[in-house]
């Protein structure tokens, strides 16, 4: 019924589920841009009393590293945890522990290709109860915008401690990361682009060259603030960001920032066993521009995309539990491979071996050719809308109970990547409930057309545990041409749900007969039971 009410209510009218128009700003949402560049968006949120959320979001990741600074990105953030003009070694962490917070969970940073962001978490006690840091907060970030020390004995310390974190970091995540790269972005910047760096470039990097990159790239059109929390007023925060970021002096000669896109891969396979691998799997993900401009046909476009998804993955699902099924577990989702190339990913856990893995992977790309060529049916279409409506109605009854950390990373993602806006949720939840009503099998054409494994947007990634046979490339390729040979002399059929396998049916049965004896337990006692039906 609430929900009823506030979709009919007159005074809100929606604009054209098709409309390109930007949709209407967050009201409660302070955004706005200093006369040095500096741009900031400020929230009052009550969730968790007494507590704010603070982000310093710098413009410049590794991308814009030179070939004689590959890492200095990632050190530079250490660095400025050491010392700058007004806090020195040590206060920092001293502030922090005063008010029972510690490094990490109240005070952390990290770097990304395209960004650096430091976050702090503070107390924010306005009725004067407790310590307000707000204010020392602010300058915090303002200092380490603008006035870092770079000391030499501190470059040389923190270069120790890279070191370290690299050596650490040379586990089976980096390493799959560097051939994944070099296997379906082959020659982009982002390959040798890594945020932790080269070593042997790190450690030789000048004094000289690791400020030049400090004073290049922390500039006033590179940084935005983001402030989040239990406020007065957004009018208090903002004034305090004006009056510390403000005495940033603005650049005379403004930086033309690089655009580094990620491409969109032709045909990519990425073979790949570790043996810090515990799970076989096989990936297939189909590619395409990441076009995030706030409307509500972007919107509307983004509800189908989340139905078709939940089509596909319910579909695995069923499959999974079919006798003779290659694939363990499988799931149907979408991914930002950068921020302007998403996919659509089908991944699937199998058995190790070549021949579970090819076996997985001829039936995913199976069910990928059935749903371009035969999209959903009608009943599909219904479950799927009538299940992302839910979530979107849960949406507007707790879009007031967002927690402060959770706001603050959306306006960071807004501040860093480009065409993101900050529109009204209201607006935005009432296009979202609309558009499930719209969605028809008809809706999917568009993503239908980009799940063609005869085109060229997609990678292949097969995982596999070290030391047992594993998949070649040429093997994987093998596979996916007799598929397509197949194909085209005879169709896939739509999809029509097979009849539950013995081991369902007997699932079943037993969760019924177990469902039975719990209602005349006096115990009530459930434990176990996700791993039974798992099982």
């Amino acid at each position: 019924p609430l929900v009823a009410r506030w979709l009919a209510d007159p005074l809100g009218r929606l604009p054209p589920l098709d409309s390109e128009e930007p949709l209407p700003p967050e009201g409660c949402v302070a955004t706005g841009t200093l006369a040095n560049g500096v741009s900031y968006v400020v929230r009052t949120n009550r969730k968790p009393k007494n507590r704010a959320e603070l982000r310093l979001v710098v413009k410049a990741g590794s991308l814009v590293e030179e070939e004689d600074q590959l890492g200095v990105a990632h050190l530079v953030e250490h660095l400025l945890f050491c010392a700058t003009k007004k806090f020195q070694r040590g206060e920092l962490m001293k502030i922090i522990e005063a008010a029972g917070g510690t490094f990490g969970a109240d005070l952390n940073a990290y770097t990304a290709h395209h960004e650096t962001i430091y976050s702090l978490c503070i107390p924010c006690h306005t009725d004067g109860a407790g310590p307000n840091l707000l204010e020392q907060a602010v300058n915090v970030l303002q200092e380490w915008a603008s006035s870092a020390l770079l000391t030499e004995a501190d470059i040389e310390a923190e270069k120790k401690i890279v070191l370290e974190e690299w050596r650490e970091g040379l586990g089976q995540q980096q390493r799959m990361l560097d051939h994944y790269y070099a296997k379906a972005f082959p020659g982009c910047r982002h390959a040798c682009r890594q945020p932790i760096g080269k070593m042997d470039v790190l450690q030789e990097c000048s004094t000289r060259r690791i400020r030049d990159f400090y004073e290049e790239h922390y500039r006033p059109e590179n940084i935005g603030v983001v402030a989040v929390g239990d406020f007065a007023s957004n009018t208090e925060v903002v004034a305090l960001i004006a009056e510390f970021f403000g005495r940033i002096p603005r650049r005379h000669c403004k930086q033309t920032v690089p655009s580094f896109v990620l491409p969109v891969p032709t045909r990519a396979v990425v073979a790949y066993s570790d043996p810090e691998l515990y799970t076989a799997s096989v990936k297939l993900s189909f590619c395409f521009p990441n076009c995030t401009t706030p409307s509500s046909a972007w919107l509307q476009r983004e509800v189908v995309k989340e139905v078709f998804l939940d089509v596909l993955d319910r579909r695995f699902s069923v499959l999974r539990q079919q006798a003779g099924c290659p694939f363990l577990t499988a799931i149907v989702g979408a991914e930002d491979l950068d921020q302007t190339l998403t996919a659509v990913c089908f991944t699937a856990a199998c058995l190790q071996g070549p021949e579970a893995a090819l076996a997985t992977l001829a039936a995913v790309a199976k069910e990928v050719e059935r749903a371009r060529v035969h999209g959903a049916t009608e009943h599909e279409v219904a479950v799927s809308a009538s299940r992302t409506k839910s979530v979107g109605e849960s949406d507007l009854v707790e879009r007031h109970d967002v927690a402060s950390e959770d706001h603050a990373e959306n306006f960071v993602e807004y501040l860093s990547r480009p065409g993101i806006a900050i529109t009204s949720e209201a607006v935005g939840t009432r296009i979202r409930l609309t558009a499930c009503d719209a969605v028809t099998v008809d809706s999917f054409d568009p993503l239908r057309r980009l799940l063609d494994l005869r085109g060229p947007g997609w990678i292949c990634e097969i995982r596999q545990v070290a030391g047992a046979p594993t998949v070649q490339e040429e093997q994987v390729r093998e596979v996916l041409e007799r598929e397509l040979a197949r194909w085209d002399s005879s169709p896939v059929e739509p999809w029509s749900p097979p009849p539950p396998s013995a081991a369902a049916c007997l699932g079943a049965h037993f969760a019924e007969e177990s469902g039975d004896s719990e209602e005349g337990s006096a115990s009530g006692d459930d434990s176990g039971s996700a791993e039974d039906e798992d099982g």
